[in-house]
Formats: C-alpha cells, structure tokens, sequence
C-alpha cells in the first residue's frame, strides 16, 4: 500500500509476513514506512525489542513521525521500559496535540509512577475530551483518578463505561 503503514494489516498470516517486511527493509532500508511495518509486525508476535529497534530506525528517518512515537511507546513499555515510554508518548502528544491515541498512552505510561498521578488524569481527561466515543481507556482513567482521590468522577468513568460495554468485567470489578 503506498505510505507503507497499513502493511501489516494486508498480511493475514504473519509467517508469511514476516519475510516479506524483511526483504522490503532489505531492498528499501531508507524507508520509514517499510520499517514501521515490520514493528508493527514484531510487536503482534511478542518481540517488543525488535519492534522497538524498528521504530527507532524508522524516526531517524522520519523524525517525530506519529505511528512510530505511538510504536515505540507502546513497545517500550512492555519492555519495562517507562522513561523511554514516558518520553516517546510525551513527544506523540507535542507532535499530535490532537491524537488521543498518544493521550491515551501517556496516561497508562504515567499511571503507575509515584507522583504522576494527576498528570495520568490530565492525559486521560485530554483523551476523552478528542475521543468521546472511544471509552476503551475507562478503567484506566477510572483508575487514575480513584488513585487522585476522585472517587465521584471515577465512579462516572465507570459507569460510562459499562454502559458502552456491559460485559467489560474490570469496570465492573472497579465499580464494587
């Protein structure tokens, strides 16, 4: 596909994908999308490391490119990985003020740590305020601020969220 960032979702077997993405980083290694695509590819298979080091090549090729940021952030952070996390979501949002997909990932990526509490609301809040449909994010944001204390606004979250989707077992976990 031209712009190369919807490869992987061509690919219905990825045993056969995997060898294509790599002869076409082979053939083109100056192609941010050919590199993002075989990320894409390694992060659906487990291999965060390799996907990683893939959307690393592809941002030096394309600098502050969107799908990467959100690559990267999501590979490093299932590599444990947070401050590399932190500082690839936090750039998504500098590049994409408007992606809630990068809001989303700073608010997971900052949930944990000590003292970044409200910054995961703000992130979150941020995210629903561009996405209103989109309440996948809910029990983390639920989360977030039960954690800040805000029980009324997280119990809301909840409800909101079980209302778009009844069988959503940790939103109703939370909610009790």
């Amino acid at each position: 596909r031209s712009g190369g960032h919807d490869l992987v979702a061509e690919f219905r077997r990825p045993l056969e994908a995997g060898p294509v993405l790599q002869h076409a980083v082979t053939l083109a290694p100056r192609s941010p999308a050919a590199h993002l695509a075989l990320g894409r590819l390694d992060a659906e298979e487990g291999q965060s490391a390799q996907a990683a080091l893939e959307y690393i090549s592809s941002l030096k090729l394309r600098p502050n490119w969107l799908p990467a940021l959100l690559g990267l952030g999501e590979a490093t952070r299932a590599l444990d990985m947070p401050g590399d996390a932190l500082a690839a979501y936090a750039q998504a949002t500098h590049v994409a003020p408007r992606s809630a997909a990068a809001w989303i990932g700073l608010g997971r990526v900052t949930l944990p740590r000590d003292g970044m509490t409200q910054r995961a609301c703000d992130a979150f809040q941020k995210a629903a305020e561009l996405a209103p449909q989109d309440t996948d994010f809910f029990d983390d944001y639920a989360d977030a601020l039960r954690r800040d204390g805000q029980w009324k606004e997280a119990e809301a979250i909840l409800r909101r969220r079980i209302q778009a989707a009844p069988d959503d077992s940790p939103a109703h976990y939370l909610l009790g």
